[in-house]
C-alpha cells in the first residue's frame, strides 16, 4: 500500500478549521440570542374595520408581548417596553402573553406588574395568558396583572364604546395549557 500525503489538498476542508468554523457560529448564535431576548421591535400595520354603524375611526393599538420575564430577561425589559408603548400613546394597549417565564420570581412577578401598571391607552390595557405564564402559575401571574390594572381576558370579552358604535374585546385562553372557549369570549353577556 503506498503512503498519503497527510497535506490536504488544495481546497479542502481540515478538520481543525470545520472546528473552529463550527465553534464561531455556535458562538455567534449564541451571542445573538442574549441579544434578540432584549430587542424590542415596533411594526406599523393599518388595517380597515368596517361596523354595521359605520367606519371605526382611527383607532391606534399597541401590542406589547413574549417578554419572557424571568428566565430571559428581567423587568428592566419591561420597563424599555412600557417606555416605548407609551411614547406611541396608543388608544388601546393589548398584552399577548408569555409575559412572565416559568421560573419567574416572586419579586420580579410583582417588579413586572408594577411596571406595567404604568401602561396607558384611553381605552384600557388588556391581557391574555400564554403557556409560559403558565408555567409561572396562572392565577399568580393574573392576580399580579389585575393589581397592576390590567384587565385579563381569559376566554371573555369586553365591549369598549368607539365612535358610534362598540368595538368587542375578546380574548382567548392560551391554546397549549388552557382551555379556550370561543363562545364564551365573543358572548356580549360575559
Amino acid at each position: 500500500m503506498g503512503e498519503t500525503d497527510p497535506r490536504p489538498l488544495a481546497g479542502r476542508i481540515t478538520r481543525r478549521q470545520l472546528l473552529q468554523a463550527g465553534l464561531v457560529g455556535a458562538l455567534g448564535l449564541l451571542g445573538w440570542a442574549g441579544v434578540e431576548r432584549t430587542m424590542l421591535w415596533v411594526e406599523r400595520v393599518a388595517v380597515r374595520v368596517a361596523a354595521p354603524t359605520g367606519p371605526f375611526p382611527p383607532l391606534q393599538v399597541a401590542l406589547l408581548t413574549d417578554l419572557h420575564v424571568g428566565h430571559w430577561a428581567t423587568h428592566r425589559l419591561a420597563e424599555r417596553g412600557v417606555a416605548r408603548t407609551n411614547r406611541l400613546a396608543p388608544d388601546l394597549v393589548l398584552l399577548g402573553g408569555d409575559l412572565m417565564h416559568d421560573d419567574i420570581s416572586d419579586g420580579e412577578l410583582r417588579a413586572t406588574a408594577r411596571t406595567l401598571a404604568g401602561l396607558r391607552a384611553p381605552l384600557g390595557v388588556y391581557a391574555v395568558l400564554g403557556n409560559h405564564d403558565y408555567g409561572a402559575g396562572p392565577a399568580r401571574v393574573q392576580a399580579a396583572l389585575e393589581d397592576a390594572g390590567v384587565f385579563g381576558l381569559v376566554n371573555e370579552g369586553r365591549r369598549l364604546p368607539l365612535g358610534p358604535g362598540n368595538l368587542w374585546l375578546a380574548g382567548l385562553d392560551d391554546c397549549w395549557e388552557g382551555r379556550p372557549d370561543r363562545c364564551s369570549a365573543a358572548s356580549p353577556c360575559s
